[in-house]
């Protein structure tokens, strides 16, 4: 199998060469009542993958701090995304800190749909289904592997 190794510490999994099509196939199966949080979740885990971007080395609480302080959407946006990312991607892993990442993300992505004034609701609806959405991803990325 053609595949890419992705690494967070001392965690890896293999993903296929065509990350954005598996990935499609993953966040299809998602149930949600907004019609864009599936597509918002398979860029939030394509993004990560192909551009190795997040926090690996940054506490999860002091980024929420530096985001509160400076209420930047962009902060708040991007460890939500980050958490969301590690909660279903490593979810073992997580799961020593689940408790925190679950309500750092929450709140992050309460305050993404607070900062634009409500109007979009895909993070409301992320806010209220974190862990439901981040178990269903995982799952579906076990399902997924099993068939490759």
């Amino acid at each position: 199998m053609n595949g890419k190794i992705l690494l967070e510490r001392h965690f890896y999994m293999l993903l296929p060469s065509h990350t954005d099509e598996f990935f499609y196939q993953v966040t299809s199966e998602i149930k949600a009542e907004t019609k864009e949080v599936q597509p918002y979740i398979h860029g939030v885990l394509t993004q990560y993958v192909q551009h190795q971007k997040g926090f690996p080395n940054d506490s999860v609480t002091l980024l929420f701090i530096q985001a509160q302080d400076d209420m930047s959407f962009h902060r708040f946006q991007s460890l939500g995304d980050w958490i969301f990312f590690l909660s279903s991607i490593f979810p073992t892993a997580a799961q020593k800190h689940q408790t925190v990442y679950s309500m750092v993300g929450k709140t992050c992505y309460s305050r993404c749909h607070n900062l634009l004034n409500k109007k979009w609701m895909v993070f409301e609806e992320l806010a209220d289904n974190f862990n439901y959405f981040a178990l269903q991803v995982s799952e579906q990325i076990q399902k997924a592997s099993r068939s490759l």
